[in-house]
């Protein structure tokens, strides 16, 4: 099913670790599905670094509802590491 090739390809991103970010940073805004967005939001969560920091603001005080709480929790995550 759909949900778990996300899941797979989340799994696999947050194993790259912060390789993953500055590709999910760059290619956001040309992503349409919100449940996809979700899911790269959790990416971050777990390997974004201060280099996200601007992104997640942007996004957790930004027009889509859906994204901001997530956001939210992923800028605290990254601030929390440092």
């Amino acid at each position: 099913s759909n949900s778990f090739v996300t899941d797979s390809a989340k799994k696999a991103l947050i194993a790259l670790g912060e390789k993953s970010e500055s590709p999910i940073l760059e290619s956001f805004s040309a992503i349409s599905d919100g449940r996809i967005k979700r899911e790269l939001i959790e990416v971050l969560k777990s390997v974004g670094s201060m280099k996200s920091e601007s992104f997640l603001e942007k996004v957790a005080t930004g027009p889509d509802a859906s994204l901001r709480h997530n956001a939210q929790q992923a800028l605290d995550a990254v601030r929390a590491r440092g």
